[in-house]
């Protein structure tokens, strides 16, 4: 029998990033200490969700049923990819205070009561690469608002859309933070675990190169730890005036 074949087109399509927004951790407040992680601003956990974008104009009502109208904060964590390689102006429009830390670096401080108020930060990205973002809000009284923009020579200014964010699967929240001085001798390594991971693989040394390209049959793996156990202590006491290093690797379950 005679039969023909009919060529197919070549058809494609391009996942989200993972979750495709922010993870957004809700908190109450009693309202009678200052807002600071200090204090309980960040310990009442109540609700946790992904937010597409940071873009709420909540005036006299309340986030969700479960969260109080007023005295309340929220953590957003998640990467955003950049665009273009220049540099990136990010904007945020909060009533009440802000922080908001880009690849590490904190550009925006307003940790104060306010009205609806627009800070600005910049910061150097290149395009193509995700950024680890984290941006602290908390809500006193009155009207609530928490919006994030972002603007570049070639990206107009804009809410940041959810097709630029993503849930964060890199380890984050390094403590000590990146970079910092005059750490204690007997410090304790801490961070806050990526989306989906089940372990950490950590790595510890005084050779900046081998701790990046370590892996676990190099001397600078220290061990493995178990999902809710976020935190590691080198062996015994650190050298004075030493600059260390460290990784952590997420194992994930995806």
């Amino acid at each position: 029998d005679m039969f023909t074949m009919q060529t197919g087109d070549v058809w494609s399509f391009t996942t989200t990033g993972l979750g495709g927004g922010v993870k957004g951790q809700y908190y109450h407040h009693d309202g009678a200490t200052p807002h600071d992680p200090a204090s309980l601003a960040f310990r009442t956990l109540v609700l946790t969700r992904t937010d597409p974008q940071i873009a709420f104009q909540w005036g006299d009502f309340s986030p969700d049923p479960l969260i109080n109208v007023e005295d309340f904060s929220v953590i957003w964590t998640g990467e955003v990819e950049a665009v273009f390689t220049e540099t990136y102006n990010f904007y945020t429009n909060t009533d009440d205070g802000v922080k908001l830390w880009v690849d590490g670096q904190l550009i925006i401080d307003n940790w104060t009561d306010h009205g609806t108020t627009e800070n600005k930060g910049t910061i150097d990205l290149v395009g193509g690469q995700t950024y680890p973002i984290e941006m602290w809000f908390y809500e006193r009284g009155g009207g609530a608002v928490a919006e994030l923009r972002w603007s570049s020579p070639r990206t107009p200014k804009d809410l940041i859309p959810q097709g630029a964010l993503s849930l964060l699967v890199k380890a984050s929240g390094a403590n000590p933070s990146n970079g910092a001085t005059d750490v204690q001798q007997t410090t304790t390594l801490s961070w806050r675990p990526g989306e989906a991971a089940a372990s950490h693989q950590v790595y510890f040394g005084t050779d900046e190169d081998a701790v990046r390209n370590a892996d676990t049959t190099s001397p600078e793996y220290e061990a493995t730890k178990n999902l809710g156990s976020e935190s590691y202590d080198p062996p015994g006491k650190l050298a004075w005036h030493t600059t260390y290093y460290w990784r952590v690797d997420e194992v994930n379950n995806l």
